[in-house]
């Protein structure tokens, strides 16, 4: 099972696209959305207009909402996964692009997981 990190922006979105152009079937859409505010934590779009998006592709979402702590996001993102992990995942793709910073995070992560990252872009 293949999940795709979802944040509404083009990115993540052109990452699921270009990953299912490539023959991966994706079952859920991941996204993180803020405690405080109930918007995406990286965009401000509201989780309602998020799971619009999901509906109108026909990809489930699973929506948790984080804080703001990076420390805490991280345990609270591998919580999220590994859930889905339990039900099968075995892949996730990201839609970054030019952040190194960012790249080492999810390799890191998706290593201590047990979790192949698919980065298409």
């Amino acid at each position: 099972m293949i999940i795709s990190s979802w944040s509404g922006g083009k990115d993540s979105c052109f990452a699921c696209y270009k990953a299912m152009q490539q023959g991966y079937h994706v079952k859920y859409l991941l996204n993180f959305i803020s405690r405080r505010y109930r918007r995406c934590c990286f965009h401000g779009i509201e989780a309602n207009l998020l799971k619009l998006q999901a509906e109108s592709i026909g990809i489930q979402i699973m929506q948790r909402a984080v804080s703001p702590d990076m420390k805490t996001y991280e345990r609270e993102f591998k919580n999220a996964v590994s859930a889905l992990i339990k039900k099968g995942a075995t892949d996730m793709i990201f839609g970054d692009i030019y952040l190194s910073e960012h790249r080492k995070w999810v390799d890191r992560v998706c290593r201590e997981l047990k979790i192949n990252p698919i980065e298409p872009l």
